[in-house]
């Protein structure tokens, strides 16, 4: 694994360690292995029902992290740590909720300290409010 990838299993660890012992599994590997890419993945699965899986990808120059149904794509700087650290805790507290196909859709976080923050498919966002998919939290 690469510095950011490396940076990236540790802020997805410190998340991790704030729900209860044993609630979530962090795993990593490599996003295509039978191609050989060697691009770094790392993954969280929790182990409370309708609670979200989480994956990110890890390359040079961006970061693709999916959680439900929702891909978000984050450039790469000396915050991406920090964001994918915010985004793991809440999307583990049940603090995300998405809309739109399950496939493609926008997702809506809101972080420990009460800001928003929300990504996806801009075009699911549009989704009524009614039709949101709220993720257990991670117990």
């Amino acid at each position: 694994m690469d510095d950011l990838a490396e940076q990236l299993l540790a802020a997805v660890h410190r998340a991790v360690s704030t729900r209860p012992a044993g609630s979530a599994a962090v795993g990593q590997g490599v996003a295509d292995p039978g191609t050989g890419s060697g691009i770094p993945l790392v993954h969280v699965t929790p182990r409370a029902p309708g609670a979200a899986h989480i994956a990110l990808v890890v390359l040079p120059d961006e970061v693709t992290v999916t959680f439900g149904g929702t891909h978000v794509y984050l450039g790469v700087d000396e915050q991406t740590p920090t964001v994918v650290e915010q985004l793991v805790e809440a999307v583990l507290a049940g603090r995300f909720v998405e809309r739109g196909p399950r496939a493609d859709a926008f997702a809506e976080v809101t972080f420990a300290d009460g800001e928003r923050w929300s990504g996806g498919d801009a075009l699911a966002s549009l989704w009524p409010k009614r039709s949101g998919r709220r993720s257990a939290p991670c117990t």
